[in-house]
């Protein structure tokens, strides 16, 4: 009989390890924008999810090959007195479409010079429950609040979006042969398709990935299986009982960095973290004596470790 309550994974540890000063980028459901949070506040070199939340290996994956391909042409719609894009989350908006598209063209071509530097690519897939547009026939990363009747909801084949990757990822690595790119699929439940619904979603997910996995420069990291088998309890989760919270953000977290960061400098990314956390808490009494001598042991802390290593993201 096991001596313990609960299941626990062992760590797979990549071959390939981040250091600082590595380009790592995070795309892809909320999942993965907690974890690209998580590398940021460490000092890593990250971008995470600049086009916002993306939740469908569809619309994900066209917004790599339209950085990639530096694709010019923007599809937009006007709600209000404000203008989006199919292809992003609400955060990107502007009020002409002409600044709308500048500012995706903008940042397509950040993210191709992000893709051309990047050692790892991190890909969470977070439904495989696609909405198309009707009128253009295309599926949309975002409704943007649109009349429900203006879109079709559907259960993307797995051969469709195994064969749509397939090509993604041969782009991918003929621009950039040395990016490492990682799979995931994220452990938020979709529970507004259904219970039943989200599990056959998840269920896809997992399978495509297993296709894509086969492709050399291509790995798979258990987000889901972490939350949902290893913790697989609902206080890990936050009140809506659908999102993990901080305490499992940051199990998954430690996960990831025995299985990606090089072992000397996990501890210094702990540092990192610490010190940026003291220096945004907004003290009570700012003016204080303790305040003031607290910033500047902070100060001497990130200063020491800016010398042992100059490439730490502050």
């Amino acid at each position: 009989m096991k001596d313990s309550f609960r299941l626990s994974m062992d760590v797979i540890e990549s071959q390939t390890k981040i250091n600082f000063g590595d380009s790592i980028l995070f795309l892809g459901s909320c999942f993965s924008e907690e974890i690209g949070n998580q590398a940021i506040l460490s000092g890593l070199d990250a971008t995470s999810n600049v086009f916002g939340t993306i939740f469908h290996p569809r619309p994900l994956g066209q917004l790599l090959l339209d950085a990639i391909h530096s694709e010019k042409e923007v599809e937009f719609l006007k709600s209000d007195d404000l203008f989006f894009h199919w292809g992003s989350s609400g955060k990107i908006y502007a009020l002409t479409s002409n600044d709308l598209k500048k500012r995706i063209l903008l940042e397509r071509e950040a993210l191709k010079d992000k893709l051309g530097k990047a050692k790892f690519l991190f890909i969470t897939f977070g439904s495989a429950f696609a909405y198309r547009h009707l009128e253009s026939d295309k599926l949309v990363a975002n409704c943007h609040k649109q009349a429900g009747n203006s879109f079709q909801k559907e259960l993307s084949e797995i051969k469709d979006l195994v064969d749509f990757w397939q090509g993604i990822i041969r782009d991918l690595i003929n621009f950039n042969s040395n990016l490492q790119i990682v799979f995931t699929v994220s452990p938020v439940r979709h529970l507004k398709d259904g219970y039943v619904e989200n599990n056959l979603s998840k269920a896809c997910l997992i399978q495509v990935i297993a296709e894509l996995t086969k492709n050399q420069n291509c790995s798979y990291f258990p987000a889901y299986e972490l939350v949902m088998d290893d913790l697989r309890d609902y206080r890990f989760y936050k009140k809506d009982l659908i999102h993990p919270n901080e305490i499992a953000i940051d199990y998954v977290w430690n996960f990831f960095c025995k299985s990606y960061l090089q072992k000397e400098i996990v501890d210094v990314c702990e540092q990192v973290k610490q010190i940026k956390l003291g220096k945004n808490h907004v003290p009570l009494y700012p003016e204080s004596k303790k305040v003031l001598e607290n910033k500047i042991i902070m100060d001497q802390k990130e200063k020491k470790l800016s010398v042992n290593h100059p490439t730490i993201k502050w």
